[in-house]
């Protein structure tokens, strides 16, 4: 398996466990940079780490001993579950990619809704349901963003994604199609 398909793994893994402790994601990651920060910084730290003169037993034991009160539980067991895996040595990899996967996440979260006017709370409730039906999730953080170019409708942006329903749009697509149709005609 190759290194890159390892850190998805192990940080799909470790976001799987995160989110099933009921663990804030966001305070696990500080933690988790902290200690790949601490171990750029202690380069002796980290040569233990991933030496094999000494049994895994031993490298987690003494990293529980170090880290203790450093971080919370759950840091700890996953910097000791990579240690026992024999994976420590990828962990600023599987950091970064964690790292990657909650602003992912996170972006899965944040509504941008573009409209000629401030949106009142009945739109606010409509797009709500239509975008958890497009798959996104759990809370969403609206942002009203006003452009009375539009003239009319709204434009929704989340993830990669924007959907498109201003008049002005309408009015490009219907332009479009009578040039098209002028042209054909000609």
């Amino acid at each position: 398996m190759s290194s890159l398909q390892l850190k998805e793994r192990y940080a799909a893994a470790c976001y799987t466990v995160i989110n099933k402790e009921e663990a804030d994601i966001s305070l696990v990651l500080k933690e988790l940079i902290r200690i790949k920060e601490l171990f750029n910084n202690s380069q002796e730290l980290y040569a233990f780490l991933i030496t094999l003169s000494h049994s895994r037993e031993q490298r987690i034991e003494i990293t529980q001993r170090v880290l203790r009160g450093y971080c919370s539980n759950l840091s700890l067991k996953i910097i000791c579950f990579l240690i026992f895996k024999g994976r420590i040595e990828i962990f600023e990899e599987i950091v970064n990619q964690l790292e990657f996967l909650y602003n992912q996440e996170a972006a899965n979260k944040k509504v941008c809704i573009i409209t000629p006017h401030p949106i009142d709370k009945s739109i606010h409730n409509s797009l709500n349901k239509l975008l958890k039906k497009l798959g996104v999730s759990e809370s969403i953080e609206f942002k009203n963003e006003i452009d009375p170019s539009l003239i009319g409708g709204c434009i929704v942006r989340f993830s990669d994604r924007q959907l498109d329903f201003s008049m002005l749009e309408k009015l490009e697509q219907l332009k479009k199609h009578w040039c098209s149709s002028l042209l054909q005609n000609k």
